[in-house]
C-alpha cells in the first residue's frame, strides 16, 4: 500500500480546519477501501486535522478524492497510486532546519527568489513547497 496526503484548502487558499475527506474508486461512486499507517481499515469518509492535513493508504489504482468543509466541497483530486514507486519520501530532517521564511504567501517567497521545488516556512511555521 502507498500513502496519499494533502492539506485541504478553500478557494482563497486558507486551510480548511478538520476537513472531511471522501475517497472513491475511479468510478466516482463506490467508496474506496482505505487504510491507516498501520494497515488497519480507515473510516471513509474521515476527518482531517485542525491544520487541514489528510492522509490515507490504499492499494495501487486510480481514485477520486473529495475534500469538504461541512457540506461545501473544497477540492477534488483525481489521483493514481502507482505500484513500485515511492509516492512521497520526506527529505532528511536537517534540510528543514535552514528553510527560508517565514513568508505570508507563496508569492512573497517567489519574489524573494525561491524557485519551484524550493522549501520554505510559512507564517505558521509549516514547511511548504513552491509550485
Amino acid at each position: 500500500m502507498k500513502a496519499w496526503q494533502a492539506t485541504v484548502q478553500n478557494e482563497d487558499g486558507s486551510v480548511v480546519i478538520n476537513p472531511i475527506l471522501t475517497v472513491y474508486d475511479d468510478d466516482g461512486d463506490t467508496l474506496a477501501k482505505i487504510f491507516d499507517e498501520d494497515g488497519n481499515p480507515k473510516e471513509n469518509p474521515f476527518i482531517g486535522t485542525e491544520n487541514g492535513f489528510v492522509q490515507f493508504f490504499a492499494e495501487p489504482g486510480d481514485y477520486k478524492v473529495v475534500g469538504a468543509s461541512g457540506s461545501e466541497m473544497t477540492q477534488v483530486w483525481s489521483i493514481t497510486i502507482a505500484s513500485g514507486e515511492k509516492l512521497y519520501e520526506p527529505p532528511p530532517a536537517h534540510k528543514f532546519n535552514n528553510c527560508p521564511g517565514p513568508y505570508d504567501t507563496m508569492e512573497e517567497a517567489i519574489i524573494d527568489g525561491l524557485l519551484p521545488g524550493d522549501l520554505y516556512r510559512d507564517s505558521s511555521n509549516f514547511i511548504r513547497i513552491v509550485v
